[in-house]
């Protein structure tokens, strides 16, 4: 999934002469935290709710505003919100060919989070720790299969020291109990068992 797919559009922005009060005013109207700086076209500098508030009515965005940080259209989101955690930040404008085509934020990737992982959707969710992670991951997806049980999401940890992964997955299903007895007799115990949920 790319930037384009999840960010905002059009993108609300402002000169940097404009006033904190004025820009305050477009924040709540526009029920956004976020607001780029543009002059000219072009992108100077990006503002939040939280440089303006503390500030004098009075002063101007180009006495607050950051460099801003961007991406293109095309990013990664995984990339996008990497950037975001590296540097402290809630949104990264996205720019192509030097023009400002929307904007990424934290709240964007927040709501990809919950419909990859499948939180959105009637499921039951498994947690296990994989010791032979290839091997029991193939093994844990034909068991789901062979029990007819829809996969909804399924997301695997980076490897823990002992080279252990510890997987997630959300089953389209009320009882995934059949599912896991037969994980337990391949040796695949599942840790946490979460009834079915929407």
């Amino acid at each position: 999934m790319l930037v384009r797919d999840v960010m905002t559009r059009p993108v609300v922005a402002c000169a940097p002469g404009v006033r904190v009060e004025e820009a305050l005013a477009l924040l709540r109207r526009g029920r956004f935290r976020h607001l780029p700086v543009v002059e000219a076209g072009a992108l100077v500098g990006i503002v939040s709710d939280r440089d303006l508030q503390p500030a004098a009515p009075e002063t101007t965005l180009e006495e607050l505003m950051h460099p801003p940080i961007t991406v293109d259209s095309r990013t990664p989101i995984e990339q996008a919100a990497w950037l975001m955690e590296q540097n402290k930040i809630g949104s990264l404008p996205v720019v192509d060919d030097g023009e400002l085509v929307g904007l990424v934020t934290s709240s964007d990737l927040f709501h990809v989070l919950v419909r990859l992982l499948g939180v959105l959707e009637p499921s039951s969710r498994l947690e296990a720790r994989l010791e032979r992670p290839t091997e029991q991951l193939a093994e844990l997806t034909q068991v789901v299969a062979e029990h007819g049980a829809p996969l909804v999401s399924l997301i695997t940890e980076p490897p823990d020291a002992s080279g252990q992964r510890r997987v997630v997955v959300r089953l389209a299903t009320i009882d995934p109990r059949p599912v896991v007895a037969e994980l337990a007799r391949r040796g695949i115990v599942v840790a946490e068992l979460e009834g079915a949920s929407s």
